[in-house]
């Protein structure tokens, strides 16, 4: 208690700075050691000095200036100016995404174009060749015609004959009498001297001297023999 020694206060209340004293430093412990106080960084920038109120008012006003906003109508009139261009920006951009949306759809439809030229180029080949092998068709055709025709007029035409059917005469028959044959005989041998053109061949005339056998009402007559027939 005895090395302790107290000192008065500093009187904060003292009016003027002069007047006024510190309280003096308490005495170092044995075992402290002084450190050294860092010399400032210089890589720790010095405060730059406050700048002028008068200058800042001028920049201000400097930029005030330039964007043309110090006067209230300006400053209206400049607005309602920017607002329009906003506007007209808008409906460029409104007409503009118009405008690639019918070109996006337009480059769809193309697109599809595309695909049906390519079928419609495939299709023109094959069109082709069919055109092309119709002449080729036709060119046979007209070969095999030719030759055809060639055959027909190297071939000996043959005139069809047409006979008209012989007349009938309604005073000869014969009933199988052997008093009738000289007289039967007779007419025959006469009618195929006149009308022998109207025969085509000895069948016709058998068949034609057949149909005056019967008596002379056309009934058939008695049986004979067969000699006096022939």
């Amino acid at each position: 208690m005895d090395r302790l020694k107290f000192y008065p206060a500093p009187n904060v209340y003292v009016a003027t700075l002069s007047h006024r004293d510190l309280p003096p430093l308490s005495p170092m412990p044995d075992d402290c050691q002084p450190r050294p106080i860092p010399s400032p960084s210089p890589s720790i920038p010095f405060p730059s000095p406050v700048p002028n109120r008068q200058n800042n008012q001028d920049g201000v006003s400097t930029l005030l200036s330039g964007l043309q906003i110090e006067n209230p109508d300006h400053r209206d009139q400049t607005i309602l100016s920017h607002s329009q261009s906003i506007a007209s920006l808008e409906l460029q951009a409104r007409r503009n995404e118009e405008v690639l949306r019918r070109n996006d759809a337009t480059i769809k439809e193309l697109s599809q174009l595309l695909v049906f030229a390519s079928d419609f180029t495939k299709l023109k080949a094959q069109v082709l060749r069919e055109f092309l092998q119709v002449p080729n068709s036709l060119d046979m055709a007209n070969g095999s015609t030719n030759l055809r025709l060639a055959l027909l007029e190297t071939q000996a035409t043959f005139t069809a004959k047409f006979h008209s059917e012989p007349p009938h005469y309604s005073h000869l028959s014969f009933s199988g009498e052997i008093s009738e044959t000289h007289q039967f005989c007779y007419s025959v041998r006469d009618a195929f001297a006149r009308i022998s053109h109207q025969f085509g061949s000895d069948c016709d005339r058998i068949l034609w001297i057949a149909s005056y056998f019967c008596t002379a009402s056309g009934r058939l007559g008695e049986p004979c023999p067969s000699y006096a027939w022939w």
